[in-house]
């Protein structure tokens, strides 16, 4: 079966300079969501949308769109005795979305929500500081519950403009079945103007396209059911600001009325993010501080990976009450691979006895937790999770979440570690 390709936002109308002039005007004097007549020329329509679809055995039993331009709420379903499907959709302010999609039954059946949300945000930069030819980077996650034949996917594009410029930037991302809760990171940036002036002012305006589907497909009229969850999910969760260097400059905002989007800080000195990637062929999980990897993680150059939203902060020197974690790496459960991070004096030691592991080096340092998983004072647990081999290859999971502990273990997982499952210690 295959639906009607989902509604997208209307794209922008020229970027001459008349128009951006028209479009500062507008959102320096007005909301951002109002159409007008300006120079001859219509400003965009920055309407949310949400748009329902429902097909039973090939037939369009569903295809609903409502419009408007502020929150809204779209709940919709339909039934018989052969299929149960239920559908919504969320806009909120901002530009934030969210959407469900259910359906169970004996017959072919699809279920899809499309919502569409519009934000724009003016930057406000500190006195004194240079950004041009720099980047607006917008971190964006994406987060829900998928159960069988089901998948979400989000798509933010950006828009930056300026007196002097409209610049551009767009990425996706998709999720299905994955152990744990699925969920996905990824940030999307937009260049800033090669020259700003003092007083000039700057908007940045993410449109957030999120789209789940579920369908299923029953063997000889066999019930079966398919969700797909993220109704508190597609998201603009953080903005960096980096200067033409490429270096993060702090003390900038994000802000509309009513609303604003944090600017996240670089880890305090002394410390360094643990930041998590999931690989959807392997089904692996994978921490780094390594900048170098994090960049090609995050550009594809090292493929199949992509970030989860988790991260945690580890010590980057050695000090009083600290140890060093083990880093290993192992390709004997081919064509998987794996790595694993172990603090000495809980567990580093028996994998440097272990042939099939290699030893990468001492990555970072951590406070190890007393017989019952306690940390000092200052840190939290990290909980150390085990695949218990499945898909033929071992695989460590480490997040400070009790929450997403459970979902693991849950899925199959297995606590490793001290007390409850805690492997190591993460200052806060």
């Amino acid at each position: 079966m295959k639906l009607p390709k989902a509604l997208s936002m209307p794209p922008h109308a020229s970027d001459a300079p008349c128009v951006r002039i028209a479009r500062r005007a507008l959102r320096v004097a007005a909301a951002s969501s109002l159409m007008l007549l300006v120079l001859g020329q219509p400003a965009p329509a920055f309407a949310n949308s949400v748009r329902q679809q429902m097909v039973v055995g090939g037939a369009t039993i569903l295809d609903e769109t409502t419009t408007r331009s502020g929150s809204m709420s779209i709940n919709n379903s339909r039934s018989s005795n052969t299929y149960d499907g239920r559908m919504t959709g969320n806009v909120f302010q901002g530009g934030e979305v969210g959407a469900y999609a259910s359906i169970a039954g004996t017959v072919n059946a699809q279920t899809q929500v499309t919502a569409t949300g519009f934000g724009s945000f003016r930057l406000t930069r500190p006195s004194g500081v240079n950004v041009a030819g720099g980047r607006v980077v917008l971190q964006s996650v994406l987060s829900g519950e998928v159960i069988g034949s089901a998948s979400l996917e989000l798509k933010v594009d950006v828009h930056l403009l300026s007196d002097s410029d409209t610049t551009t930037g767009s990425d996706s991302r998709r999720l299905t079945d994955q152990p744990g809760r699925e969920q996905v990171e990824f940030g999307v940036a937009v260049a800033l103007p090669a020259t700003i002036a003092p007083q000039e002012d700057i908007f940045v305006e993410p449109t957030l396209t999120l789209n789940v589907i579920a369908g299923i497909t029953p063997p000889g009229g066999q019930m079966r059911t398919s969700t797909a969850d993220a109704l508190d999910s597609g998201k603009v969760i953080g903005f960096r600001v980096l200067n033409a260097a490429g270096a993060q400059v702090t003390g900038f905002k994000l802000s509309s009325s009513g609303k604003s989007i944090p600017e996240i800080a670089p880890p305090p000195a002394g410390k360094a993010l643990a930041i998590e990637y999931f690989h959807v062929e392997f089904a692996h999980y994978f921490i780094t501080i390594n900048a170098d990897e994090i960049a090609k993680l995050d550009a594809g150059i090292i493929r199949g990976w992509q970030r989860t939203g988790q991260s945690f902060n580890v010590y980057t020197t050695g000090g009083a009450g600290l140890v060093s974690v083990c880093r290993f790496f192992s390709a004997s459960f081919a064509p998987k691979s794996s790595h694993f991070y172990a603090p000495r004096g809980l567990g580093c030691e028996e994998v440097l006895a272990n042939p099939a592991w290699t030893f990468e080096g001492d990555v970072f340092f951590t406070a190890l937790p007393d017989a019952g998983g306690g940390c000092p004072a200052g840190n939290v647990p990290v909980y150390r999770l085990y695949n218990n081999g499945q898909g033929g290859a071992p695989n460590h999971r480490f997040t400070t979440s009790e929450a997403i502990q459970l979902d693991m273990i849950r899925d199959g997982y297995k606590a490793e570690g001290k007390g409850t499952g805690v492997g190591m210690c993460s200052p806060q």
